[in-house]
């Protein structure tokens, strides 16, 4: 173990942390850097799915002294109990904690991280034989930068007006499901394996405000934004933390969720839809929206995949608006044809 710190070490650090804006990426270089600064034989970075007393985490990246740092995306993964106690207790006094862990010979480092609203949004375990003072507030400022960091690129990437993610964020989603789908069908056509029924899904929605542009005309602007933030608003309740939601532009709204099947997916929009529609928006009333899905399989880049959602909702306004419809039956009952071109993004028919 090192005996000190220098002061060279610590920029460098910092300039290695602050080098990425994917978050992942970023991850690996905290650990790695981490390791480089304060050489310990593991660290392990969990992101804090529910907070305690129902605590789940997700380990996302893991270094030890004999491997590199790998990420791995385990829910409760290496989760043991007298880890779990621990966490749970760094957590609730918001504090460091130190533990003599079962698992190793050596004792725990418990580091919650916190977000800019007081949040916990994950955990550094730390696993070492020495737990020198000057090395743990080198670790826990290097974690607060890390979380500064993230609070920045999270900001970055959100509509100003809904919180929902930005438009400039969806098309890279999109590529890495794609990427994804297409990674895990050569692992299958290459080693023989089988696909699983139970294999889950990738569903795009387009989710497009009826007759907005007449409530900006006849109640005014401001009406028209708490219609947005409103629509945003129900969006989080009705979907899972781990879908994507993001305002597209105007009045239109993109989710991306992982299901198993189609009629799951159909059923969580409708619920989006339903809800809606029985809602009594102050001054406006009652309104609507129509939505257009597809799933996301194998086409060949995000503007597709926007493209054929979009005529799904198409169908949806010119058939009587406040319905879900869905490409792939639209094209299979002879509806919609694949070539079928819609106005660009003229969405609204008024």
């Amino acid at each position: 173990m090192k005996s000190g710190i220098s002061t060279i070490q610590v920029i460098d650090s910092l300039a290695e942390i602050t080098r990425y804006q994917d978050r992942e990426i970023l991850e690996k270089s905290l650990l790695e850097t981490l390791a480089e600064t304060v050489p310990s034989e593991e660290y392990r970075l969990y992101k804090v799915i529910n907070p305690p007393p129902n605590l789940e985490l997700t380990v996302v990246a893991n270094k030890t002294t004999e491997h590199d740092v790998i990420s791995e995306n385990q829910t409760n993964h290496n989760l043991t109990e007298d880890l779990q106690r621990a966490i749970c207790d760094a957590i609730e006094r918001e504090d460091v904690n130190t533990f003599d862990s079962d698992e190793h010979h050596h004792k725990g480092t418990i580091f919650p991280v916190f977000n800019n609203k007081s949040d916990i949004t994950a955990v550094l375990v730390q696993f070492s034989d020495q737990h020198r003072f000057d090395e743990q507030r080198v670790v826990f400022g290097l974690l607060r930068i890390y979380s500064n960091y993230l609070n920045l690129l999270h900001e970055n990437v959100r509509d100003k007006l809904t919180g929902l993610l930005n438009r400039e964020t969806l098309n890279k989603e999109i590529l890495n499901i794609l990427m994804e789908k297409s990674h895990a069908k050569k692992r299958i056509e290459i080693r023989g394996f089988r696909r699983s029924t139970d294999d889950a899904q990738y569903w795009l929605g387009v989710i497009d405000v009826d007759h907005f542009k007449n409530i900006n005309d006849k109640f005014g602007h401001l009406f028209g934004d708490e219609v947005l933030i409103l629509m945003a608003g129900f969006m989080s309740e009705v979907f899972r933390d781990d879908d994507l939601l993001f305002r597209y532009g105007g009045e239109e709204f993109v989710v991306v969720i992982r299901v198993l099947t189609k009629e799951d997916a159909f059923g969580v929009f409708e619920r989006l839809r339903t809800k809606i529609s029985e809602h009594t928006f102050p001054q406006v009333g009652n309104m609507a929206v129509s939505i257009g899905m597809v799933e996301i399989d194998e086409q060949e880049g995000s503007s597709d995949v926007i493209h054929s959602a979009d005529k799904a909702l198409y169908f949806a306004k010119e058939n009587g608006r406040n319905q879900t419809c869905i490409f792939e039956d639209l094209i299979s009952q002879g509806k919609i044809t694949q070539q079928q071109k819609i106005k660009a993004r003229e969405i609204d028919l008024f």
